[in-house]
């Protein structure tokens, strides 16, 4: 139980030798530093440092009794104000992180990474294709593009995705992030053409009815939406490019409808 309590205590930023004290004092409140000293086993100049630190985070308090200074426990509830004060840190910090992730992807440009860096995960399940998805846009910036090839409307298959789609969709626009597709032509078909999305069709021949290919930077996602949801995510540079000079291609050769 101890060991627990410890390990919690330790999450909100106590060090060893404050966890020390601090339960000590629970025990026994109102106590001398001589006292402390000796239960603890710490030495008196440690000690000191320790008590000052405990004092600063409001957990204890010094008082003066018959001339001889003794330390108590503060509120027991001052443990949750410390825990909700580190939250609250932490919130502070999101926005700074991130604007780090964005600093490192740019590392990670195509001009810095070498072609033969392959890296392949595997999404699957709605919750796991949504995340992969919603990511993508995350780390993506205004004037960026997201190419894309396949069937259409491979989303729209899923009643769960219908509205989520959408607000995706709503979101990218917001953000000045434009979007390119090629899609196996079809009966219904009908192209879009914005500042912001442009839609063609090209016979693709038998591609698969339940596939949509997606790349920007040097990221491929495939998405497979039939039985089961999956994403295939693959980081490679020679992919992308090859993958790229494809879409080109089809592009050139798709039709406005």
């Amino acid at each position: 139980m101890e060991e627990k309590h410890n390990d919690l205590l330790k999450s909100i930023g106590l060090t060893e030798g404050e966890i020390k004290v601090y339960n000590y004092l629970i025990k026994k409140d109102n106590q001398k530093v001589s006292q402390i000293s000796k239960e603890t086993t710490l030495n008196r100049s440690n000690l000191y440092k320790i008590l000052d630190k405990l004092v600063e985070k409001k957990l204890i308090f010094p008082s003066m009794i018959e001339g001889t200074k003794i330390f108590s426990i503060t509120r027991k509830e001052r443990i949750k104000e410390i825990y909700k004060e580190k939250i609250n840190e932490l919130k502070e910090k999101d926005s700074e992180i991130n604007d780090y992730l964005k600093d490192i992807s740019q590392l990670g440009s195509l001009d810095h990474q070498s072609s033969s860096v392959f890296g392949i995960e595997l999404y699957e399940g709605e919750k796991e294709v949504k995340k992969i998805f919603e990511s993508t846009l995350k780390n993506m910036k205004k004037g960026d593009i997201i190419y894309s090839f396949g069937y259409e409307g491979i989303f729209e298959k899923r009643e769960s995705f219908k509205y989520w789609l959408r607000s995706e969709i709503n979101k990218r626009i917001s953000r000045k992030i434009k979007y390119k597709a090629v899609f196996n032509t079809h009966k219904g078909a009908s192209s879009s053409k914005s500042d912001l999305t442009e839609i063609r069709y090209a016979n693709l021949g038998d591609i698969d009815g339940n596939v949509e290919i997606a790349f920007y930077k040097n990221i491929i996602i495939i998405y497979m939406i039939k039985d089961n949801e999956r994403a295939l995510l693959i980081k490679n540079n020679l992919l992308y490019s090859s993958l790229f000079s494809y879409f080109r291609f089809l592009w050139e050769k798709s039709n406005i409808m």
